[in-house]
């Protein structure tokens, strides 16, 4: 090893950083890997929506649709999502409204999931597998996450699931 190899190293280490040769391997082909899309990074359906941010990067939008592209690797496995939120309670059957299109560009689309939450009241979580999961294909469609906000509610984010080629 060079001096100057040394020299970085150890500044690396000191730094608490790893050089990158030692940093981690991607993870093994069918291992399961998570994205996550903050309720922030929704956009709105129309321009008559308002989007009202809350702490933690959460959203609420008055039950008006809003949505989020999302790209995975292609020949991934899609396998589900995670919703993350808050419900005040008064309502106990208003829910966020998760749903995934797939999106042929010929304006033709396919309805992958469709769920609403049951959150009880303050923060909480709920998943919505797809099984068996989906093969993504890039080259023939594009991926939308679709959601619904009800009064009372708000969305802080979707972890989606999938399997890496």
């Amino acid at each position: 090893m060079s001096r100057r190899s040394a020299i970085g190293l150890a500044a690396c280490a000191g730094l608490g950083l790893l050089p990158l040769a030692a940093t981690p391997a991607a993870a093994p082909a069918g291992t399961s890997s998570y994205m996550n899309i903050a309720g922030v990074a929704f956009r709105a359906g129309s321009h008559a929506t308002v989007l009202v941010s809350h702490p933690g990067n959460c959203i609420a939008t008055g039950n008006a649709p809003i949505h989020a592209d999302f790209f995975l690797p292609q020949g991934a496995v899609l396998q589900g999502v995670r919703a993350f939120g808050y419900s005040d309670g008064i309502d106990q059957e208003a829910g966020v409204q998760i749903a995934i299109r797939a999106h042929d560009g010929a304006g033709q689309s396919l309805l992958l999931l469709d769920g609403v939450t049951r959150w009880p009241q303050g923060y909480a979580s709920e998943p919505f597998p797809i099984t068996p999961g989906v093969v993504i294909d890039n080259q023939t469609y594009a991926y939308s996450l679709l959601a619904r906000v009800p009064d009372g509610q708000q969305l802080c984010s979707v972890r989606i699931l999938y399997a890496a080629p």
